[in-house]
């Protein structure tokens, strides 16, 4: 079962609770999107998904845990709300990186331009999986042990590594467009 959209919904809520603090606590737009650290979030929040899309059950069972989704979005507010305390300036463009990053992913994702995470490390091969019927134990190579795998498989993950940066670019460019915009009209 899919959990893209309780997913983004806690991200939205998480990212809204981050940004209206930033703005509360003076900062402009410019300042919440401060390149370098923006930046950087956007890498991590690719880097997460990739650990998800090279992991899916180990991973996805840990994510399906509800007090994993409830306690994660949490931990991440109030995260950033305390690094902020220690180095203002670095905890919110950071934060609102990351889940750029993840919102830029789902878009990309869902407009066909990224390919389906479980695509990625796949390239055709799967290790064997629990979930099959044991009727169905045909012998597949497994990826992480048969090197000529494992050599088909680094060009997949390069395409949907490229694939992401190009939607991710033009998104953040679009955005940072937008927003520099709407600063010069800020009273």
């Amino acid at each position: 079962m899919s959990t893209r959209l309780t997913d983004s919904v806690s991200a939205g809520l998480a990212a809204a609770a981050v940004w209206l603090s930033g703005r509360r606590s003076g900062r402009t737009p410019r300042t919440l999107l401060r390149p370098a650290p923006f930046a950087v979030g956007v890498a991590s929040a690719i880097g997460v998904e990739i650990a998800f899309a090279r992991w899916p059950e180990r991973l996805g069972r840990l994510w399906r845990r509800p007090a994993v989704r409830v306690a994660s979005p949490l931990a991440l507010v109030v995260g950033t709300l305390l690094l902020d305390r220690r180095g203002p300036g670095t905890a919110h463009p950071l934060t609102l990186g990351g889940l750029a990053g993840y919102f830029g992913l789902l878009v990309g994702i869902l407009s066909g331009l990224v390919p389906e995470p479980r695509t990625w490390f796949s390239d055709g091969f799967r290790p064997y999986s629990r979930a099959r019927s044991d009727g169905d134990q045909r012998a597949e190579p497994n990826a992480r042990s048969e090197p000529s795998a494992r050599r088909r498989v680094a060009p997949s993950v390069a395409a949907v590594a490229e694939s992401a940066v190009r939607s991710l670019t033009a998104i953040s460019s679009r955005a940072v467009a937008h927003v520099g915009a709407r600063v010069d009209t800020d009273p």
